[in-house]
């Protein structure tokens, strides 16, 4: 996750559209807003032992519950896979919003009320770009559906920068880090070393609004898998980048993808951004440097057929971009989510590139799995590239060409030697 001032939407969208460099001094605190029916379905969202009900905050960020201290005090979380550690912010923040100035109020840790508390004088800063908090660091018991992490390493916030996280639409309490950082251990693989859960492997379905862990769906194990090109970072090889027929791999600044649950946009080349605006005469960059669809307001992206399909090859996995994914509404227009991403050091694949998938993360073997309609196997036929298709034919088609040749040359042979005076002599 990263975070980064913007003048269009993403005042809208804020904190939640970039990605957080992963490293132990960056970590974002941000606050919540949960009206009392939200508060009320607390028990619902806890109600499966392995699958968490995610809150959908207008497709910008998805938040679940996480419970902290003994007993447990309640915190809606985004969880992260492009940030390292679990951290909320403590009853007494300086600077931290803890009345309604940004239109909601945020959850406190009260460490006083909690039996296993232990919260150290050793401080660390937290950076995202411009934005900046301080926490201290410490161990607390974390819950996630009566399963309990104990003595869990995280962050308290203490105090917070001049600037204020978080808005009433995108609102939580704080951030649960899930990267694929090696020396970082999260609370799924903390509950397995524990013998709590059977497994570290976790999964979001951001479709249905749901976060699987440790007993996870066979068929989406099952799923087409491709190998994590960084060992502390959920990113696979982008191999190939297609448009339209066109290839645009060359045009991205780095091959490898991020796939982040943090981020709610997606992050790629100009190139790319290029590609698709050029494809239709009805684009327009009104919503000051957003890409919008003329004459479209009100239409909530529903006639949006007309705009290409954006092919991820990978080793592995063939993964298919619908408009009705990198598309979306905002303010009544239909937008572009596809953003320049040369200010990184890869491409980032946030929600809007996850929500038509359940992604499965496995950092016990470094990898991957993607499952839906429009992820497939690379080793299916139909999911090789044309550039590989064509090579394929061309030399078929000069090994045919060769034979054909022999064939003729040997023909040619043999009449020669059937009509030459020696053998009519033979004969």
């Amino acid at each position: 996750m990263i975070f980064q001032n913007r003048n269009f939407l993403l005042l809208f969208l804020g904190f939640l559209s970039l990605f957080s460099i992963i490293s132990s001094k960056e970590v974002q605190l941000i606050k919540i807003d949960l009206d009392k029916n939200e508060r009320d379905n607390e028990k619902t969202l806890l109600s499966q032992s392995s699958t968490i009900n995610l809150l959908n905050q207008e497709n910008l960020a998805y938040v679940g519950l996480v419970q902290i201290g003994t007993p447990a005090q309640n915190f809606y979380v985004i969880y992260d896979t492009g940030s390292n550690d679990l951290f909320v912010q403590q009853y007494g923040c300086q600077g931290c919003t803890v009345t309604p100035s940004l239109g909601y109020t945020p959850n406190v840790y009260k460490s006083w009320l909690s039996s296993t508390s232990s919260v150290s004088t050793n401080k660390i800063q937290l950076s995202y770009g411009s934005l900046t908090a301080y926490g201290y660091k410490g161990n607390e018991s974390v819950w996630l559906n009566g399963h309990a992490a104990t003595a869990f390493k995280m962050i308290f916030v203490y105090q917070e920068g001049s600037s204020q996280f978080g808005s009433k639409s995108s609102a939580f309490d704080g951030i649960m880090g899930l990267s694929n950082a090696q020396s970082n251990i999260n609370i799924f693989e903390q509950g397995k070393s524990e013998g709590v859960l059977n497994t570290s492997l976790f999964a979001f379905d951001l479709a249905n609004n749901k976060f699987y862990y440790d007993d996870i769906d066979q068929k989406y194990l099952d799923a087409p898998s491709v190998p994590c090109s960084m060992d502390d970072r959920w990113t696979f090889t982008i191999l190939g980048l297609h448009i339209n027929g066109q290839d645009y791999t060359d045009s991205l600044s780095s091959q490898d993808g991020l796939v982040d649950s943090g981020t709610s946009l997606i992050y790629l080349s100009n190139g790319v951004i290029s590609a698709i605006v050029n494809s239709s005469s009805k684009f327009s960059s009104r919503l000051q440097g957003a890409y919008s669809l003329d004459n479209c307001a009100g239409c909530l992206c529903q006639e949006i057929n007309f705009l290409p399909v954006i092919e991820f090859y990978s080793r592995g996995a063939l993964i298919l971009l619908p408009p009705s994914q990198y598309m979306m509404v905002y303010s009544q227009y239909c937008i572009l989510s596809i953003q320049d991403s040369s200010q990184f050091g890869f491409n980032l694949l946030g929600d809007a590139f996850m929500r038509q998938l359940v992604v499965t993360y496995n950092k016990q073997d470094n990898e991957m799995t993607f499952y839906g309609p429009n992820s497939s196997f690379m080793t299916n036929k139909k999911t090789i590239p044309t550039f590989i298709v064509l090579t394929v034919f061309a030399a078929l088609g000069i090994l045919a060409l060769l034979f054909v040749s022999y064939r003729a040359h040997k023909v040619k042979q043999s009449l020669y030697y059937n009509n030459s005076p020696l053998t009519r002599r033979l004969i």
